[in-house]
């Protein structure tokens, strides 16, 4: 069994155990992991827990949220390698459109449908056809964006903030997004090391690379600087493996009981 599948469905079953959920992994796994990846999450969840994945996020969240979540867990993004002109176009409409109240999760499931060839051209679209900047789109406050003030005039809550994932995916690509994500678990005091080391775990084996690249040209450092230094030791130790490995390496590393063993303590 592969063990990033393994470990991204123990993140999601921790996420819905219990009192309260963690919409923040929740909404990080669903909208940044391929169909395939996804279809193996789901089987790996049902054989581990007896019950579906479908199920375990129903009964944790409600509304357009769940319908989402719901919608996003089938695997839905168009993989190809080319822009469909007609998709393109009818994207561009539904976004440019006022939501309905009872579709809204229908019309910004859009951004976590189309491929990422159709996606640059859908969002330029909206912006010619209403009016509404997306230029900030890698800028470093998402909240200045335009778009993003109509996403949150229109949306609420959870699904307000679930929405506000695959537009960064959409507009910025996963490496910057996780660059952010990393970013935003090690700046300030302290270090939030489930956050770190699930991203560094997930992100081991695809596109680990691409994320240190993006990190060191947006913030201006290279992961593994003072803010690595300032995590605690038992998260420092599989942080500074994961990236000190050769890609062959990882394989060994992500195998390894200790290692998983490790990474699970912060998950309890």
């Amino acid at each position: 069994m592969n063990t990033v599948t393994k470990e991204d469905a123990v993140c999601l079953q921790t996420a819905v155990k219990g009192l309260g959920t963690d919409e923040k992994v929740l909404n990080e796994i669903i909208s940044t992991r391929t169909n395939e990846e996804l279809a193996a999450i789901r089987n790996t969840y049902l054989s581990n827990y007896k019950r579906t994945l479908d199920e375990a996020v129903a009964a944790d969240t409600s509304g357009d949220y769940k319908k989402l979540l719901l919608t996003l867990l089938q695997g839905i993004r168009d993989e190809g390698h080319h822009a469909d002109s007609v998709r393109v176009r009818q994207a561009i409409d539904i976004l440019s459109a006022p939501a309905e109240k009872k579709d809204k999760h229908e019309k910004y499931a859009v951004l976590g449908a189309a491929n990422f060839h159709e996606l640059a051209q859908i969002l330029d679209g909206v912006q010619k056809k209403t009016g509404k900047s997306l230029e900030e789109g890698l800028g470093n406050n998402v909240d200045d964006i335009q778009f993003v003030q109509q996403i949150k005039k229109e949306c609420s809550g959870d699904f307000k903030e679930a929405v506000i994932v695959l537009y960064r995916i959409a507009s910025m690509g996963k490496p910057r997004f996780f660059a952010d994500q990393i970013n935003a678990a090690v700046k300030g005091f302290g270090t939030n090391s489930k956050d770190l080391i699930r991203i560094l775990v997930s992100r081991s084996e695809i596109d680990l690379e691409d994320i240190k690249d993006v990190y060191a040209a947006v913030h201006g450092k290279r992961l593994d600087d003072n803010d690595f230094r300032r995590s605690k030791k038992s998260a420092r130790e599989p942080i500074n493996m994961l990236y000190s490995n050769s890609l062959g390496e990882i394989n060994h590393s992500l195998e390894s009981s200790s290692f998983v063993s490790h990474y699970l303590k912060f998950l309890s």
